[in-house]
């Protein structure tokens, strides 16, 4: 055991009086696990600083083993000699630091020096690349961090000659959950991993290489070994020694300052820009609402394998609403991300909980990590020749990275593509004719579908008949006219959207509920049990004067069938809220 002591010269405490807990001298250590040598031995250095140090106080540090000698001092590092070791286990020694002064001892601290034994490796890699992600797991706390010689290319590939391990290691609760960082210690692989144990590294650890034609050529689990963790200020050291499920050994060391991504969800956020070149955009309609469906754009360069995605690649989902069409056909025209949900209008992302909605890119690597930015801003134009699309996106994310993305092609059939609805089993004519049960007409006034239109949003309902045999007509119709003046006379087309002054709103179901223009009938405990939707026709309306009206209309329905009938006479009229 060497011993070397070192005075500190200079110093603010007087040494008069006693000493008190808050100001009484105390060693800090400024490496926090293991210090790591391997086994050519040499120079070894242990960070510290004194706290209150006292005048003449004096530092002085020792080894439990005479392998390892104190050779100097400065006043914020003491410098260690330790000599080469051919044996191949490890071997430790304890260097205890102690303070002394005038009146009194600072407790001593202990850092624990261990030397590696000198052992051969099949792999061996001072990784100059880190990256890394943080997760909470059922309350666990999982850390995975990505080492490698060269990093990833531009679209989530290893390099030629790449070496790349990927060790998932669970670790004690962070201090700090916004910037997550693992504790210092020794980790070890265990079948455990991902229950209450901590410190221990999960077998689904692994490790990749690449030859020089790019070509992999070795893919293999982590499933034996250890891992020591150490810090020195803002500087991390992971020191791997593991073995592959092929019985071959690897020695990995990286050290540097580490940022770690939090994962949401099992995906963390994107930190660079994308550029998707699509080969595929599938169309899934959600649902529609006064003649506005939901529909998500599924955006995507990756292939896909019995309806699954295989990374590595990314996918642009695109929230859009756009005027309803029953047979899956996507709009043209101009898409803004914006607050007002209207036709041409798309969604922006936002997370609820941990899980992303809305518009968001999903970027996947080649080890299937997932990276996700949340789109808040910008557009994407949509252009039709026949069945052909041309598709472009140029949107800006939460965290400011752009995701450009591009597609011209033949669309994949709608997912979910809404059915047809109607009751009809053919042709139908209404018997619109005494007695009748209902005969009114709702104002809600001007712009009720924002669309920036001038003309009131009107409902018109009639019903006539008894029970079963009862038949009915609901039409939502935009009109120049008033609640004072009352609706105006003319001809009502369908509108594509929502409607505008001189167009009604086609009929659609959704989630059992039907809205728009419909024949209603057979009602049973105030539903109807009968219906279909006006898809297209004309409505004929006649403003007689004194809520006098004579309406008319031949519609056809989602099967293809017309349905048709005319009232004279008057309606109930109100103003709706």
């Amino acid at each position: 055991m060497t011993v070397l002591a070192f005075g500190m010269m200079s110093g603010c405490k007087s040494g008069n009086g006693p000493d008190t807990p808050q100001n009484a001298p105390r060693i800090n250590l400024g490496v926090q696990g293991n210090i790591t040598v391997d086994a050519k031995g040499g120079e070894a250095k242990i960070p510290y600083t004194i706290v209150n140090p006292a005048k003449g106080g004096e530092v002085k540090a020792s080894s439990s083993q005479d392998w390892v000698s104190v050779t100097s001092y400065t006043d914020s590092t003491i410098i260690l000699d330790v000599e080469t070791y051919t044996e191949e286990e490890n071997r430790n020694s304890i260097i205890t630091i102690e303070y002394s002064y005038d009146g009194g001892n600072a407790t001593p601290v202990q850092a624990n020096l261990v030397q590696r034994g000198a052992r051969t490796y099949d792999h061996e890699l001072t990784a100059e690349v880190f990256t890394g992600t943080y997760e909470e797991i059922n309350g666990h706390h999982c850390f995975t961090v990505n080492l490698s010689n060269l990093g990833y290319d531009a679209d989530g590939y290893g390099k030629p000659e790449g070496m790349y391990y990927s060790i998932i290691f669970f670790s004690e609760e962070p201090a700090d959950l916004e910037n997550p960082l693992p504790a210092v210690g020794k980790y070890e692989v265990s079948d455990n991993a991902g229950d209450s144990t901590v410190m221990v590294i999960s077998p689904a650890s692994s490790v990749l290489s690449y030859d020089e034609n790019g070509d992999r050529d070795l893919d293999a689990a982590l499933d034996f070994g250890t891992m020591d963790i150490s810090r020195e200020g803002n500087v991390f050291t992971f020191d791997a020694e593991l073995e592959d499920d092929n019985g071959e050994t690897h020695h990995v060391i990286y050290s540097g300052e580490i940022e770690l991504n939090v994962i949401y969800n099992g995906m963390q956020v994107i930190t660079s820009d994308v550029d998707l070149k699509a080969t595929q955009v599938t169309p899934q309609y959600m649902t529609d609402d006064y003649g506005v469906m939901q529909v998500y754009l599924h955006m995507t360069d990756m292939k896909i394998n019995n309806g699954k995605y295989e990374a590595p690649g990314s996918l642009l989902r695109v929230h859009t609403f756009m005027p309803y069409d029953r047979n899956g056909n996507i709009a043209a025209g101009h898409y803004v991300v914006e607050e007002t949900l209207r036709e041409n209008s798309i969604l922006a992302g936002y997370l609820s909980g941990e899980t992303p909605y809305g518009t968001f890119v999903d970027v996947v690597d080649e080890m299937e990590n997932e990276f996700f930015g949340l789109v808040t801003s910008g557009t994407m134009e949509v252009e039709k020749s026949g069945s052909t699309y041309n598709i472009t996106c140029n949107f800006t994310t939460s965290d400011d990275y752009t995701v450009t993305a591009s597609f011209n092609g033949s669309l994949e059939d709608m997912i979910d593509k809404p059915e047809p609805f109607s009751t009809f089993e053919g042709n139908r004519i209404l018997a619109l004719s005494e007695p009748f049960k209902q005969t009114e007409a709702v104002c809600y006034g001007s712009d009720f579908y924002l669309t920036g239109d001038a003309g009131s949003r009107w409902v018109i309902t009639i019903r006539s008949g008894f029970s079963q045999v009862e038949d009915g007509v609901a039409l939502d119709i935009v009109s120049s006219g008033t609640f004072e003046s009352g609706i105006a006379t003319g001809t009502y087309t369908p509108a594509v959207g929502f409607p505008r002054t001189g167009e009604y709103l086609p009929g659609s179901m959704v989630e059992g509920g039907i809205y728009g223009s419909n024949y209603i009938g057979a009602f049973l405990n105030g539903m109807p049990s009968k219906y279909a939707p006006a898809v297209s026709g004309n409505l004929d309306i006649t403003n007689k004067g004194n809520d006098n009206y004579d309406i008319k209309f031949s519609f056809v329905d989602d099967l293809g069938y017309t349905w048709e009938g005319e009232y004279s006479g008057k309606l109930t009229v109100s103003e709706g809220k």
